[in-house]
């Protein structure tokens, strides 16, 4: 469990999303993430969008989350992709 730090998204990285959480991204993260992100998510679908809901709500609110990786870096070489959020 953690609480979401930090969301950005930017214009140079378009339909991406940048995630920072408040405990480090985990030893066992694939070996291809080396980034000071935790994770980065796609924001190109209806199902990006709602997935992205449930960060912004978590951000606001300080409520905690786990959120667990793909296993890979899909979307950028060096940031492991989200694949899937729980909010209690």
């Amino acid at each position: 469990n953690t609480y979401i730090t930090l969301l950005m998204v930017d214009k140079n990285h378009t339909e991406k999303v940048f995630i920072r959480t408040s405990i480090p991204h985990p030893i066992e993260s694939p070996a291809c993430h080396t980034s000071e992100w935790d994770f980065v998510m796609s924001y190109k679908d209806d199902f990006d969008k709602a997935m992205f809901s449930v960060l912004l709500t978590a951000f606001t609110a300080q409520k905690r989350v786990t959120l667990y990786g793909s296993g890979v870096c899909e979307l950028r070489s060096d940031i492991e992709t989200l694949r899937r959020i729980e909010m209690k």
